[in-house]
């Protein structure tokens, strides 16, 4: 699929979508042409924007975001890219924490909100599932625009809390998991497809060390990788 078509299946979508939801935030393939070369393709879900009103968030990322966010989601996206390399944490990854570093980096995932419209630092849930379960049909829509099509399909679909996951899998059920898998250090993860996960995890601005976050989901990714080489080379 060439990468205009991409752009242009998204904005339809989102024109559509803006009827029905003016003040929504549009998101998706932050850069189509960098994802889609990727040898590892990884869509991040997460809840909402943190803003008093709708904007362009594949724009805002493209441009560095804020570090609050989206450091940690660079650190992941450079560890999950490179899951070969044991990085040091002070020498290799700690430093990514800059506008630089992020532009470089998020430019190779996609992002999807589940409620589309403005939120704050701390999440309405009442409203986070009103605002989302309205827009169902758009979300699969989107979710399907990169689910169904070959050179899109994500190898990673990174879930950032467990209440993200749960609404996402309630809203979009078209990844059906009977039974979560565990990772060794109890990160849980379901294989939608062979070498393809959906993996349940942490929000990147949550209470815990960026260090703690950072080796705990790229270790995750680790196993699940030299596990499927494993089956493969046997």
């Amino acid at each position: 699929m060439k990468e205009t078509e991409i752009l242009l299946q998204e904005t339809e979508l989102f024109n559509v979508w803006r009827e029905i939801t003016p003040n929504l935030s549009e998101d998706g393939l932050i850069d189509p042409v960098e994802y889609v070369k990727s040898d590892i393709k990884i869509l991040f879900l997460l809840k909402e924007v943190n803003s008093d009103k709708g904007f362009n968030l594949k724009q805002f990322v493209n441009d560095g975001g804020r570090t609050q966010t989206w450091d940690n989601v660079s650190r992941w996206t450079h560890g999950i890219l490179n899951w070969q390399n044991d990085f040091s944490w002070l020498d290799d990854i700690e430093p990514i924490k800059n506008i630089a570093k992020r532009k470089e980096l998020l430019k190779y995932v996609s992002v999807m909100n589940i409620k589309k419209t403005p939120g704050g630092h701390t999440t309405n849930i009442k409203k986070l599932i009103q605002d989302s379960t309205l827009g169902k049909s758009f979300l699969e829509r989107q979710f399907r625009l990169y689910f169904d099509n070959a050179d899109l399909r994500p190898d990673f679909i990174i879930a950032c809390g467990g209440t993200t996951s749960r609404l996402f899998r309630s809203i979009v059920p078209i990844i059906k998991i009977d039974k979560w898998s565990v990772t060794k250090r109890g990160v849980l993860y379901y294989e939608y497809e062979k070498g393809k996960y959906f993996i349940e995890y942490a929000h990147p601005e949550a209470r815990v060390a960026d260090n703690l976050l950072y080796y705990g989901l790229v270790d995750a990714v680790r196993e699940l990788k030299l596990k499927n080489s494993n089956l493969t080379s046997t």
